[in-house]
């Protein structure tokens, strides 16, 4: 290895990002270059990274995807007596072995559950409850979270400021007196990993942040409110996604969603009872939509499951674009497939209105993902 003083010995001015560096390492610099000046160069280097390339993009997304299979890994790992430690065990399994797969030369590495590979980094979150919602309450402060949520992902668009973003999510908690119960900021960069974890000081959704937004920035939307122990829905309530931001009004949301949602509050026990039972039957799509099946037979064991229920006289469309009891085509590797169990109820009826989730499946010969 060439030595620095030797790579760079006649360099006059030298850039170091002043707000990472050590004081120690400023020192051994300033011996090995003696005859340098150093120049803060943080604050260009910050705005460069805010920019990303199309190959950043990319592997931002597929980090994204695999983020997912993390996702689903732990869905499928609560249950009564497990411990917190082999929930994240089976996610980062399932992360780390498909990182393996897809880039088979990379370094991998985990730091406490935050998926890195390339020193790239991404995320998911979702509010999850166990088994069922304990109150009323719990499932309200869900709801305007969530609606904080949709805003947001509406109003990141190219040239926009991050600071107006946060105010105008301001004022939907304030509606409901949950701003008192914010924690951190709405969102910000993803990216290449540096001491800020993937971060940019200039690219925070917060009110102090005038950063505009652009084409090429990465950023996330993740409001959440954190209610006291001891009061009415106490816990932590946050959604997370990362968006692309592009040329048009358009963003590229790095997760596929399409959800349920009930305004304001959920009408009664029959509505909630309803979207359940769609609950239900999406997860048990996400599970059985894998190479060797036919589509014909996804089709038929969900409508098991809408039998149990008397909702199959409900059901509006096909379980997906493919898996209708008709279609008997194998599901192979490299398909492409989404789930979206739908049930209307008419007017009239106890929890009359549409039920719907829908996830998108990438198949593998292995693995199952959502993109």
């Amino acid at each position: 290895m060439i030595p620095l003083s030797d790579q760079v010995a006649d360099a006059k001015n030298v850039g170091l990002e002043f707000d990472f560096v050590s004081l120690d390492n400023y020192r051994k610099l300033g011996d090995a270059l003696p005859n340098a000046k150093f120049v803060d160069v943080g604050q260009p280097t910050m705005k460069m990274r805010m920019l990303k390339s199309q190959e950043e993009i990319e592997l931002i997304k597929n980090g994204a995807r695999i983020a997912d299979l993390g996702g689903e890994a732990v869905v499928k790992a609560i249950k009564d007596g497990v411990g917190e430690h082999e929930v994240a065990l089976a996610s980062t399994d399932a992360m780390v072995r498909e990182i393996a797969a897809s880039y088979p030369h990379s370094e991998i590495r985990d730091i406490k559950g935050v998926l890195v590979f390339f020193r790239y980094y991404t995320a998911l979150e979702r509010t999850l409850f166990y088994d069922h919602v304990p109150t009323d309450r719990h499932m309200e402060l869900w709801e305007v979270n969530c609606k904080v949520h949709r805003r947001g992902l509406e109003l990141i668009k190219p040239g926009v400021r991050c600071s107006e973003i946060a105010k105008e999510l301001n004022e939907l908690f304030l509606e409901h007196d949950l701003l008192k119960y914010r924690t951190f900021g709405y969102g910000h960069s993803f990216g290449v990993l540096c001491h800020y974890y993937g971060r940019e000081a200039g690219l925070e959704i917060r009110e102090d942040v005038e950063t505009v937004l652009q084409p090429n920035m990465v950023v996330s939307m993740e409001p959440m409110i954190t209610v006291p122990e001891g009061e009415p829905g106490a816990g932590g309530y946050r959604e997370h996604d990362i968006l692309v931001v592009k040329e048009t009004d358009s963003n590229s949301n790095c997760s596929a969603l399409e959800r349920t949602f009930f305004y304001d509050h959920v009408p009664s026990d029959r509505h909630r009872e309803l979207w359940e039972v769609n609950n239900k039957v999406y997860k048990r799509g996400l599970e059985i939509v894998k190479p060797g099946v036919r589509c014909s037979d996804v089709a038929r064991d969900l409508n098991e499951i809408c039998l149990e229920y008397d909702r199959l006289q409900y059901q509006v469309i096909g379980y997906s674009h493919s898996s209708v009891e008709q279609v008997d085509k194998v599901l192979e590797p490299s398909m492409v497939i989404n789930v979206e169990p739908m049930i209307g109820d008419p007017e009239g009826h106890p929890g009359a209105g549409g039920y719907r989730e829908h996830d998108i499946r990438w198949l593998l010969q292995r693995l199952k993902m959502r993109i």
